[in-house]
């Protein structure tokens, strides 16, 4: 029954097909088939072998939610955070994050961490709850957060050891923002000695995976020990990648010039054009 209902849906020729479809799928969930309600809910949200309609999604996730389906439950907290066929009510959204968080889904739980991380008033010891317990089943973007919230606190919310242990896991599996976080451990002696080289080696790695912050930073230590040549190269590479404090800097550099780095006008005007074409693109 359920897969009449999904080929029904998937045929492209006439609304006989997604009717009938729609039918059979209907008949499935009323039979005890669940997880049709996330089927039916992602199709009504995204259009796909039916007419789109976020109202129509919610109707769904909430009938698979109410049955403690995890998937219904965690859309449709994100449906009342995001405001999709709903009043926006970020109360109710933590509510059925939750109930699918405790069911172990992997994008609830972090979907919970950031919700209270991008409050008005950001809550991070209950943030940090939530990413570790998403970064225990692998996900790296919650180790890479567990890192930032240790080094915006001091250590206070999320100990050092900690955060290094996630960080370190983190870059081993290569994510370039784990990477990056490592670096500034290592800047900064953060539950490890400092080391310098270390701290490039890093950089250079997250660079590698196209992470432009990464560039930036490594252009401010290369000038920050007055090898400008060097740090212009990173500079460039953060600018070409859409990081205007890079092409800022590189405008201050060629206006003035530098050790080994001569003033340029028509670099300086390359890189006030790349601004502008940025600041036009973002409008």
């Amino acid at each position: 029954m359920l897969f009449l209902g999904m080929t029904s849906l998937k045929k492209e020729n006439t609304v006989i097909d997604i009717t009938e479809g729609l039918q059979w799928l209907e008949k499935a969930f009323d039979k005890g088939e669940i997880t049709v309600a996330t089927m039916l809910g992602r199709a009504y949200s995204t259009g796909e072998g039916v007419d789109q309609s976020y109202e129509k999604a919610v109707i769904w996730f909430r009938k698979g939610a109410e049955q403690d389906e995890p998937k219904s439950q965690y859309f449709l907290g994100q449906f009342y955070q995001l405001g999709f066929g709903v009043e926006q009510n970020t109360n109710t959204a933590i509510v059925w994050l939750e109930k699918s968080a405790n069911q172990n889904d992997e994008q609830a739980i972090e979907g919970l961490a950031r919700i209270h991380m991008e409050l008005p008033t950001p809550n991070l010891q209950v943030a940090s709850y939530w990413f570790k317990r998403a970064a225990d089943l692998g996900v790296t973007n919650a180790m890479s957060d567990l890192g930032y919230i240790a080094l915006e606190t001091n250590g206070e919310v999320v100990d050092y050891d900690t955060a290094f242990r996630y960080l370190h896991e983190g870059a081993d599996k290569g994510d370039a923002h784990c990477m990056f976080n490592l670096a500034e451990f290592y800047h900064i002696g953060a539950g490890v000695e400092k080391d310098v080289d270390k701290q490039l080696e890093l950089l250079k790695k997250a660079s590698s995976t196209g992470n432009h912050f990464a560039d930036i930073r490594l252009g401010f230590l290369f000038e920050e020990n007055n090898d400008f040549v060097e740090a212009v190269t990173w500079f460039q590479k953060a600018a070409n990648g859409g990081i205007s404090d890079a092409c800022h800097k590189l405008i201050s550099i060629y206006t003035e010039g530098r050790e080994g780095v001569p003033a340029d006008p028509a670099q300086v005007g390359k890189y006030q054009k790349l601004i502008e074409e940025e600041t036009t693109n973002s409008n």
